[in-house]
């Protein structure tokens, strides 16, 4: 089952980083605004932390609800047929299980027109997971008597593996860059996601 390592990662969202800023920001506000990103990743609400300095409010509503989108539609990919309720359900144990990641941010450098920044932590180990999930979902496809029960079996076997995630030490880079006065996080989101799931 090649789709059940996307439901390892589901969708992570990550804001774009945008300010402008007179001459060389402060360490602190980078921090800040990384911080907000990552905080955005982990699926806290905009009002929480850092993430109101990591982008607008309407960029953030459209991120989560495409990021919503991709993750119903790893979920789809399974072949199961999950109501919206097993869907959300899943998709809220994947939020709650990201808020719980630890890491820690490290400024490298700052420069006239650049900005590197170290992030360790501990992310869920997708390997790891993934494995787990798929011998635990391939031993219950043998035993399940309906789609139903098997998408309510396989329902609450995600959520178990994410509520018992393993997790291992990630050390990932983020850069920002200085254009047109305009400071911008120019690392890819997908590089940033795996300071949570990796």
């Amino acid at each position: 089952m090649k789709s059940l390592k996307k439901i390892s990662l589901l969708a992570v969202m990550c804001l774009s980083l945008l300010f402008v800023a007179c001459g060389k920001p402060s360490e602190k506000e980078l921090t800040e605004c990384l911080n907000g990103s990552i905080q955005c990743s982990a699926g806290y609400e905009y009002d929480y932390g850092d993430i109101s300095k990591a982008g607008s409010r309407e960029e953030y509503d459209k991120n989560m609800a495409i990021d919503k989108q991709k993750a119903y539609k790893s979920l789809e990919s399974l072949g199961i047929p999950f109501t919206k309720d097993q869907k959300d359900r899943i998709y809220n144990a994947f939020i709650a299980n990201t808020k719980k990641i630890t890491y820690e941010i490290k400024c490298d450098e700052i420069k006239d027109k650049t900005a590197s920044f170290t992030v360790t932590s501990k992310a869920i180990d997708t390997d790891s997971f993934s494995k787990q999930l798929e011998s635990k979902v391939t031993e219950k496809s043998k035993t399940a008597h309906s789609q139903e029960a098997l998408s309510e079996d396989i329902t609450k076997i995600i959520i178990d593996c994410y509520n018992n995630a393993p997790v291992k030490d990630s050390t990932n880079k983020a850069v920002f860059e200085k254009q047109d006065n305009v400071w911008k996080l120019t690392t890819k989101a997908d590089d940033l996601t795996k300071i949570l799931v990796d």
